[in-house]
């Protein structure tokens, strides 16, 4: 991986303590090992991975006026491997933080570093939850959801579904609620111990507190419902039950039946406990 950074070969760090086989970076200090795995064995891909992993888990925990001295750039990037499933070097974390120009205060007998870090980064939470990296799939961190391409599945499905039981097996809420769950297993779930909806953002799943991306998906779904009636000239029966699918209360329920179909644990996922 190229770095275009400016380099000095030696440092000495504060209070007169010299540490030889220490290089700069912008000012940061790293060990002549972590620069030289950044330079000779640190993917690309790798490193986006870490980069999206600061910006959607530490950055907004980067709150404090005050650098958090009881933690430094060490800890964190074992808490990265735990929640990446590869090797992260002290100096990934570094970096990316630089490059984000984030402050930061050297500790004062090695090269790691401390920063602005919330102490609620370290708590356990239940808002997002991640998958074991062995079951996640392949494309896990380019993976990104829009409600469009999934509509464009919309008429296919629920045509193949109307010849495969008929109007009458297709038209109920039952199978309106499996049908919708099937259609959106991806990226949707119900967790049990919470008792809340999740939403996925390839990386992880967050909670969706108010069920807004579930209501969304719903109203789509039911207005491609809509369509599919009004195009097969379903008789007036039908299509009156199709259109009282509309209201948002009709819909909630269609959303709490599909609760049953496939809940998950939260042993399923990721723990999201942190050590300090």
């Amino acid at each position: 991986m190229e770095l275009n950074r400016i380099f000095t070969p030696d440092y000495d760090p504060p209070r007169g303590n010299v540490i030889t086989g220490i290089r700069l970076i912008d000012g940061v200090p790293f060990y002549q090992d972590e620069y030289d795995f950044l330079i000779n064995k640190r993917t690309e891909e790798e490193y986006q991975a870490i980069k999206e992993w600061v910006e959607t888990e530490l950055m907004p925990h980067m709150t404090r006026m005050t650098i958090n001295e009881n933690h430094s750039s060490y800890g964190l990037k074992h808490v990265a491997e735990k929640e990446l499933g590869f090797y992260v070097s002290n100096g990934d974390i570094k970096l990316v933080l630089l490059e984000k120009g984030v402050q930061y205060k050297s500790c004062p007998n090695n090269p790691n570093t401390s920063y602005p870090l919330s102490e609620q980064f370290f708590k356990t939470t239940t808002d997002v939850l991640h998958l074991p990296y062995s079951e996640r799939p392949k494309h896990w961190r380019t993976w990104r959801f829009t409600s469009t391409e999934k509509a464009k599945l919309y008429p296919d499905v629920l045509r193949e579904k109307r010849s495969e039981v008929g109007p009458e097996g297709l038209y109920n809420d039952i199978c309106i609620s499996d049908l919708f769950f099937d259609i959106h297993r991806d990226v949707i779930c119900f967790v049990i111990e919470p008792n809340a909806w999740y939403f996925n953002l390839g990386k992880f799943w967050i909670k969706d507190s108010k069920n807004i991306h579930g209501t969304k998906l719903c109203e789509a779904f039911i207005n491609a419902l809509n369509d599919h009636a009004k195009q097969h000239g379903e008789d007036e029966k039908i299509i009156e039950y199709v259109s009282g699918l509309c209201s948002k209360r009709r819909q909630a329920d269609i959303i709490a039946d599909a609760k049953s179909i496939a809940p998950r644990t939260l042993g399923d996922f990721y723990e999201r406990k942190r050590e300090r």
